[in-house]
């Protein structure tokens, strides 16, 4: 299974990686679980990942059209 960083991750998805963590962070975008990579906090994110933040978006953007 490929995994991506929220950086390339964010790049799939069209934005930058600033927007993506606010998203996230603001709970607007699902997000995988952080994950300590020696004593750093990362976050691995699957094709699925990348879908299912994709769908939060375009429902997001239909709420505030």
């Amino acid at each position: 299974m490929k995994v991506f960083s929220t950086t390339m991750a964010a790049e799939k998805l069209g934005m930058h990686r600033v927007n993506l963590q606010n998203a996230i962070k603001h709970r607007k975008i699902p997000a995988p679980k952080l994950l300590k990579v020696g004593g750093i906090s990362v976050r691995l994110w699957t094709t699925r990942d990348i879908e299912r933040a994709r769908r939060a978006i375009k429902t997001t953007k239909k709420k505030s059209h």
